[in-house]
C-alpha cells in the first residue's frame, strides 16, 4: 500500500494506492494532475523503494520535483526511472521491456505513466486505424497490470479528458480518453477537477464494481495537493 498524502483519499481508499492493481488518475489540463503523481513518487522513494516514471506528455518537470521533495531531493532524486517518449510506438516499446527493470529482487514498487492516452489520441487523431489503436492501447495497460501482478508493484495511470454531451448538446462532464478501456482495467479512479478557487482542487474518487464514492477538496501547494 502506498500512501498518496492526501489524507482524505487515504483514509477512504484504506491506506492509498494498493500495489498489484491499476489507479487510474484524470482531469483537465492544470488540475494537478502531475502533482498528484509526483507525490506519489516521493512518498514511495522516501521509504525507500524506487520507482518509474513514463512520461508520455513532455510533463516531467525536475523543478517542481524538487519543489515536492524539498530537503529531501538528493534521495529522492536517483530512486526515480525516467522514460521521455515521443511516439505510440515508443511507448509500446517501453512497456514491453519493463520486466527487465523488474527482475526478481528488485526494489521498484511504483510506475507512472503520464499520461497514458496523449500519444494515443494524437495517432488516432489522423488515422483510420481505430480498432488497431485501440486494440494496442488495451494491449499495453493488460501487460502493465499482469507486470504489477507479478512483481507487487503499484501502477498510476494518468489520462487526458474529453468532454461528455447531453441530447441538448450541453456539457454535462468530463471521462478519460479511451474511457472504455482504462476504466475495465481500473480498480481505482481519481477524477481531480478545477474550481472557482485557483488553490483549489476537486477530487472525485470511486473504487470500481462497488457504489463508494468520495468527493473532496484538495489544496494544490508548492509541495503537492492536501486537505
Amino acid at each position: 500500500m502506498l500512501a498518496t498524502g492526501c489524507k482524505s483519499i487515504d483514509e477512504f481508499t484504506s491506506g492509498g494506492i494498493k500495489t498489484r492493481e491499476i489507479t487510474l488518475v484524470y482531469g483537465e489540463s492544470g488540475s494537478g494532475k502531475t502533482t498528484f503523481l509526483l507525490q506519489c513518487i516521493r512518498n514511495c522513494t522516501l521509504r525507500g523503494a524506487r520507482a518509474i516514471f513514463i512520461d508520455a506528455d513532455n510533463t516531467f518537470s525536475s523543478e517542481r520535483l524538487k519543489q515536492i521533495a524539498n530537503k529531501d531531493l538528493s534521495k529522492i532524486a536517483p530512486r526515480i526511472l525516467l522514460f521521455q517518449l515521443s511516439s505510440f510506438n515508443e511507448q509500446a516499446q517501453i512497456i514491453n521491456h519493463l520486466e527487465k527493470y523488474l527482475t526478481k529482487g528488485s526494489d521498484i514498487r511504483l510506475i507512472v505513466v503520464d499520461t497514458i492516452t496523449n500519444l494515443y489520441r494524437r495517432e488516432l487523431g489522423g488515422s483510420s486505424k481505430n480498432f488497431s489503436l485501440n486494440r494496442e492501447l488495451n494491449r499495453q495497460v493488460a501487460l502493465l497490470l499482469s507486470l504489477a501482478r507479478n512483481y507487487d508493484v503499484a501502477l498510476l495511470l494518468a489520462s487526458q479528458v474529453r468532454g461528455v454531451f447531453e441530447v441538448d448538446a450541453a456539457r454535462a462532464d468530463v471521462e478519460p480518453v479511451a474511457a472504455a478501456i482504462l476504466n475495465y482495467w481500473a480498480r481505482l479512479s481519481i477524477q481531480l477537477s478545477l474550481t472557482d478557487q485557483l488553490s483549489m482542487r476537486k477530487a472525485t474518487v470511486k473504487i470500481a464494481k462497488t457504489s463508494k464514492e468520495l468527493i473532496t477538496e484538495l489544496r494544490i501547494t508548492s509541495e503537492g495537493l492536501v486537505d
